[in-house]
């Protein structure tokens, strides 16, 4: 095409310009002697607004130049693609960037204000970028097509290690971490509440629960410096019965109406065992123990 012959005519008269200049500077420099050729090959700094490198054809496969941020650096592949680019970005912080054969990006190297950030990609999208913080603390994240974050797992400065678990939505559904305490698992139903969460508890011992998607524990198995608990509550929270070992390592049960005031109770004693019921005023009405 006409627009091929004009770009190899503009090459060639580039390349004659270049070689007309080398020439008569080779031919200045051979008159002034050897030893001042010597001097000039051995040039310390080359100065220029841009330089290109350019293959057999002519056609640029690497540029050096600078932008309104600082230094730019590219490299392009055999067919044009860009495969490697280097730059300051807008808050003046290193960027490296490094593509497939397509010139999409694959790679990219980053930072913050105070740590690092490394992001790695497909070609069918989803992305996995690992990044540290200022406070120490540092994460992974998985991304999917559309950009949503699926997992994510690191650690805090305050517990320790976490990972999340998250939906098509990005909505959190499952948590792994820890507290004070020790370990921590929650899993979230569809309403973003917990429905079934494992942890340890303030005296050290395990504590497993689980309720309804108002995130309302119904059901909790737990244990203490006297042994285990077994508490069952209603969909409002009251816990209507309960059974236990108390603090002289013996069974006692309670039971409780619907706003969790005790009703009957059994539980045996150093006699025997022993039976109590209320009245809806909370008095006793039955007694029946050894």
């Amino acid at each position: 095409s006409l627009e091929s012959r004009l770009e190899r005519a503009e090459r060639r008269a580039t390349r004659w310009r270049i070689g007309a200049i080398a020439i008569g500077s080779v031919a200045l420099l051979g008159g002034a002697g050897t030893s001042a050729w010597t001097n000039f090959v051995g040039a310390d700094v080359i100065q220029a607004e841009r330089i290109e490198i350019v293959d057999a054809a002519g056609r640029s496969m690497i540029t050096l130049g600078s932008d309104a941020e600082g230094g730019t650096l590219f490299v392009r592949n055999a067919q044009g693609k860009p495969v490697v680019e280097a730059y300051a970005d807008q808050s003046q912080r290193g960027l490296v960037r490094i593509g497939a054969e397509t010139g999409q990006t694959r790679l990219t190297l980053g930072s913050t204000e105070a740590a690092g950030l490394l992001a790695v990609s497909a070609d069918e999208g989803g992305a996995v970028v690992v990044s540290a913080d200022s406070d120490g603390s540092s994460a992974v994240e998985t991304y999917d097509a559309a950009g949503t974050r699926i997992a994510w797992f690191g650690h805090d400065t305050d517990h320790g290690g976490f990972l999340h678990i998250n939906d098509t939505a990005g909505e959190v559904r499952t948590l792994l971490g820890t507290n004070e305490f020790g370990g921590v698992l929650s899993v979230r139903a569809a309403s973003g509440k917990p429905v079934a969460s494992a942890f340890v508890n303030s005296f050290g011992f395990g504590t497993f629960s689980s309720g309804g998607d108002n995130g309302i524990a119904t059901a909790t198995l737990t244990s203490g410096p006297d042994g285990g608990q077994v508490l069952v509550a209603n969909s409002l929270g009251a816990t209507v019965a309960s059974t236990y070992a108390n603090s002289q390592g013996r069974g006692v049960t309670l039971l409780a109406d619907d706003a969790g005031r005790p009703r009957l109770s059994s539980l045996v004693d150093a006699d025997g065992g022993a039976f109590f019921l209320l009245n809806a005023a909370g008095d006793s009405v039955v007694e029946s123990y050894a």
